[in-house]
């Protein structure tokens, strides 16, 4: 949540420039940006997507991360992963088994780098891969 990833920054009495940038990226992002910015007034222009999962395995499923997210940094989700004996990849391959889609994903994901990740993913799923795509927010209710 925000309330943890904030409670981390102020631990140690210090906020450093990364961790002020980091807290208002993710903030700009869960707002959506001003509509200056986005030129609009909110929604996603393009819908992400993404598969529904009931069950969701760890040990030994590879795993890929794209776009920000609420549960934290990167580094955190991948430290999850392994913790439940999961593998973290920085790339999406043909073995992949779950490209994760941060919450904070942006309004034009198609033409950001995450959305590379999206695009090749289904490209793989399209030829037989067995890759999902989720959200963080089903990610994280098996955490």
């Amino acid at each position: 949540s925000i309330a943890d990833r904030v409670k981390v920054i102020l631990a140690d009495g210090v906020i450093t420039q990364a961790e002020r940038e980091d807290l208002y990226q993710v903030l700009s992002k869960l707002i959506g940006g001003t509509p200056e910015e986005t030129g609009s007034a909110g929604g996603l222009s393009t819908t992400l997507p993404t598969d529904s999962i009931d069950t969701l395995y760890f040990s030994t499923q590879k795993f890929c991360f794209t776009g920000a997210f609420v549960y934290g940094p990167r580094e955190k989700c991948e430290t999850t992963i392994k913790k439940f004996g999961g593998i973290p990849s920085a790339t999406v391959t043909k073995d992949l088994n779950y490209l994760v889609i941060g919450s904070l994903a942006s309004r034009d994901w198609i033409a950001s780098s995450h959305g590379r990740k999206i695009e090749k993913a289904m490209y793989y799923r399209d030829r037989g891969s067995s890759v999902l795509i989720i959200k963080e927010e089903d990610w994280v209710k098996f955490v």
